[in-house]
């Protein structure tokens, strides 16, 4: 008697491994806010995505442009990882897939493919933009270029320059931070998510060697992702909406009392989410917590499938119009970019906002 020969998988032994482990209960589908907007269609669910990587695996199905794209609709949120009762983390087998079909040659959708180049040279992440250098206020005479205290805003600046002026103009009031106006650098976070490690980890060391031979000792950024990535270099860098916190003397005006704000908290930061919570409530408003989280992966799901965002965005804007809400605010502004682009045209009595430009709008002037 013969037997048929086992195809060789198609990825790495240890990606194997981890495929294998996950027995494909369902339990990270109830927490994904993808599988809920797509109105628990299952090829939109950490479930669908790691048995399509699986599939793939095995060689029953031919990878083709279509498959690897939908390997980018998860969000990354890992909000899936949480209940598994296996120990499997859901997104990080999403991301490892994305990852091995780049280092086995496999093409990826062509706006994922470009995420290199739009982050290593002076382009946008979406269209339209901003032009370079407009979004940052005008420099004074006699203002530095470089400090021991700088404020680092990221690729998004260009796609959302209200929320960048908003952070720089807090971060030169109160912490007397200096901004980078160099559009060059990033913390590589995006580029990670999307798969490309490698080229990820070389914008990080790009950027924290520009740093050290600057003597900059002190980072304050917008991202919650590029303070942690920055600090695993050994750089000093911390969240701006941490920092604001030891400002709270006069610093904040109640120019939101009575008016509820639903904020999108970040979804891996708690420090950031409750520093946002308590510097808007200082600010008069009633902040109550939206259904959903968002990060950097709302930023490359966009690029590959602007569709998902735009679902998310509106199911986000929906939610605080039945709160009676006046505003949405976002604590990662590269989420707000994104859903802010992806919602184009929709009509809202809720305004769409960053948490940057609600405290710039309640704060004294020094």
């Amino acid at each position: 008697m013969s037997y048929e020969e086992k195809p060789q998988p198609l990825f790495s032994e240890k990606l194997t491994r981890l495929l294998e482990t996950c027995l494909r209960c369902g339990e990270c589908n109830r927490f994904c806010p993808v599988y809920r907007v797509f109105e628990l269609n299952e090829a939109y669910s950490p479930r669908g995505w790691v048995n399509l990587a699986s599939q793939m695996n095995r060689r029953q199905l031919q990878v083709f442009i279509d498959l690897i794209e939908h390997m980018y609709g998860s969000v990354l949120c890992g909000l899936c990882d949480r209940p598994c009762p296996y120990g499997v983390h859901p997104s990080e087998l999403i991301l490892l897939t994305r990852k091995e079909l780049i280092d086995l040659g496999y093409v990826p959708p062509l706006n994922v493919a470009a995420l290199p180049r739009k982050i290593r040279t002076i382009l946008s992440l979406f269209e339209p933009a901003a032009a370079e250098g407009s979004w940052l206020p005008p420099s004074a005479g006699d203002s530095p270029e470089v400090s021991e205290t700088m404020m680092f805003v990221g690729r998004w600046a260009l796609n959302a320059p209200e929320s960048a002026v908003a952070a720089v103009e807090l971060a030169i009031r109160f912490p007397r931070a200096v901004p980078i106006r160099d559009m060059r650098f990033s913390c590589g976070e995006i580029l990670r998510l999307a798969g490309y490690f490698d080229e990820a980890r070389e914008e990080l060391d790009m950027f924290a060697e520009w740093l050290s031979d600057r003597g900059v000792r002190r980072v304050l950024t917008a991202c919650p992702e590029a303070a942690e990535n920055l600090a695993s270099k050994g750089i000093e860098a911390k969240m701006l909406l941490e920092d604001l916190l030891e400002y709270t003397e006069g610093f904040l005006l109640d120019k939101l009392a009575d008016k509820i704000v639903v904020l999108v908290r970040d979804c891996w930061n708690e420090n950031a989410n409750s520093a946002a919570r308590d510097l808007l409530a200082r600010a008069g408003a009633s902040v109550r917590s939206a259904e959903f989280c968002a990060s950097c992966g709302y930023g490359v799901t966009y690029n590959a499938r602007p569709d998902i965002i735009r679902r998310l965005g509106v199911s986000l804007l929906r939610e605080a119009e039945s709160n009676g809400a006046s505003y949405l605010a976002f604590v990662h502004p590269l989420a707000y970019a994104a859903v802010k682009y992806a919602t184009q045209g929709v009509k809202s009595k809720v305004k769409l906002v960053d948490v940057f430009q609600l405290l710039l709008q309640s704060t004294r002037r020094v």
